[in-house]
């Protein structure tokens, strides 16, 4: 779907395309909806606490994956990177104590930050203090692309281009991480 195509299905159904579209895409769905509060379509009060909700539905969608969707798919995965049960408990242990800076980390990184919602989910984070967190971020982050909509809401187009951009080189530099990390474990081997 193209960004105008979003634009016209924004313009067309207001308040009740916005939601739904800010649970799978809320920054550039949150700077379209900026743009169009410029125009007068959107009142801009409405249209933030409607991509707050949405991202913090989208949020805890990653988690209910996390937490109810595990299974046979992170057991495969558990194995394949060499996870035991020794190292899980550390890794809940210190997600436990710092569970506040891993999501403003998870909810920062566009593009991989999902899999950090998703870890609260499997560590069994509480809900609650998961909900807050994702929150207090996203209030802060809604707030700014809201802001970005409305000041600069007409080059759309290029600041999608800008979030792909960022999103790609998250995933480039975890890739690399992640490359980088199972080298040194096949070395530590040998």
């Amino acid at each position: 779907m193209s960004l105008d195509s979003v634009l016209h299905l924004l313009s067309v159904y207001g308040y009740l395309m916005i939601f739904p579209l800010a649970v799978i895409e809320g920054p550039i769905i949150t700077v379209i909806a900026g743009l169009l509060v410029v125009t007068g379509v959107f009142n801009p009060f409405i249209v933030y606490v409607v991509v707050v909700a949405g991202d913090i539905v989208g949020d805890s969608f990653a988690y209910a994956l996390g937490r109810f969707g595990g299974g046979h798919f992170t057991s495969a995965i558990e194995r394949w990177f060499g996870v035991t049960q020794e190292k899980l408990k550390l890794v809940e242990k210190k997600m436990k104590r710092h569970h506040f800076k891993m999501m403003i980390l998870s909810k920062l990184a566009q593009g991989v930050g999902v899999t950090g919602l998703i870890a609260a989910g499997v560590l069994r984070i509480s809900y609650p203090l998961f909900v807050l967190a994702c929150l207090v971020v996203s209030v802060f982050q809604c707030a700014i692309y809201l802001l970005i909509g409305i000041f600069f809401g007409q080059a759309y187009e290029k600041i999608g281009v800008y979030f792909s951009y960022v999103a790609e080189a998250t995933v480039v530099v975890a890739f690399c991480a992640l490359v980088g990390y199972l080298w040194y474990r096949w070395r530590k081997k040998k």
